[in-house]
């Protein structure tokens, strides 16, 4: 196994102990999310690298969440 330097490291594990699986999935989505920003035209790095302007998700105004921390 190699070492990587602190600049090459994508995934870095700073608490707990994952199991191969769970590392396995962490790096599934960040492929996906890298062919995803890739596909739309966003460098995958660089300085020319900008942020996502929003999620697409909206929250229904109409709902209210239950107890009264949210009065």
């Amino acid at each position: 196994m190699t070492t990587a330097t602190p600049e090459e490291l994508v995934l870095k594990v700073v608490r707990g102990n994952p199991h191969p699986e769970e590392i396995a999935i962490a790096t599934a989505a960040l492929l996906a999310l890298a062919r995803i920003r890739a596909a739309a035209g966003h460098p995958a790095d660089g300085p020319g690298r900008t942020r996502p302007t929003g999620t697409g998700w909206h929250p229904d105004p109409d709902y209210g969440p239950p107890g009264s921390w949210a009065a």
